[in-house]
C-alpha cells in the first residue's frame, strides 16, 4: 500500500482481451475514485527519460487519476503537502499496460516516472484545467530516488526544476 496519504492504487473496473486485442474501461463513477474531470493529457516516451516531478499549485491544485496504456514505467510519487502526515514522503511503483492499474494522485503530490521501454504511453485525467503560472515541481534526480536505468535525458523544463531543498525553503 502506498505510504503516501491519500494515494490510491487501483485495479481498473474492466479489461476485455480477445483476437483484435484489449478493450479496458479507465473511469467508472461506480468503481473509481470520483474526480470531476477537466482535462485529459496523453504522453508517449521515450526508453530511459524522465518527466517530473510535477504539479500545481495555488487554486489549480489538481488531482489525478494516471495509468499506464503502452509499455512500462516507474512511476514516483513525492509528497509535498506540508500539513499531510506522510509529507515528504515518496511511493514507487512499476506501471505496465498488460497489468490493469490505475493511481489516484491527491492535490499537492508530485508526480513523475521513467519509461522502461521505447514509446511507453501514459493516461492522465485532471479535475483542474492545466495553468502555466501555477505549474509546479521539484527536480527528477536532485530529490533521492534512484532511476532504475540509466537517466536518457529530459525537458530543458524539468531540468531546471529546483532542487527539493530549493522547493521546501520557498514554502
Amino acid at each position: 500500500m502506498p505510504e503516501i496519504y491519500g494515494v490510491t492504487i487501483f485495479e481498473l473496473p474492466h479489461r476485455k482481451i480477445d483476437e483484435r486485442g484489449d478493450f479496458t474501461k479507465i473511469l467508472s463513477l461506480n468503481i473509481t475514485p470520483s474526480l470531476g474531470i477537466e482535462e485529459v493529457f496523453f504522453s508517449k516516451t521515450k526508453e530511459g527519460f524522465v518527466r517530473g516531478m510535477h504539479f500545481q499549485d495555488g487554486p489549480f491544485l489538481n488531482n489525478r487519476i494516471i495509468s499506464c496504456v503502452g509499455g512500462k514505467v516507474f512511476d514516483v510519487l513525492l509528497d509535498l503537502r506540508p500539513n499531510s502526515n506522510t509529507f515528504l514522503n515518496i511511493f514507487s511503483i512499476e506501471l505496465n499496460s498488460l497489468i490493469s492499474q490505475a493511481i489516484y494522485v491527491p492535490a499537492g503530490v508530485a508526480h513523475g516516472f521513467q519509461s522502461l521501454e521505447n514509446s511507453s504511453q501514459m493516461l492522465y485525467f485532471s479535475d483542474k484545467i492545466y495553468n502555466s503560472n501555477f505549474d509546479s515541481g521539484v527536480s527528477p534526480i536532485e530529490f533521492g530516488i534512484n532511476w532504475p536505468i540509466k537517466v536518457q535525458g529530459m525537458s530543458k523544463r524539468d531540468a531546471a526544476l529546483p532542487t527539493l531543498s530549493e522547493y521546501l525553503s520557498r514554502i
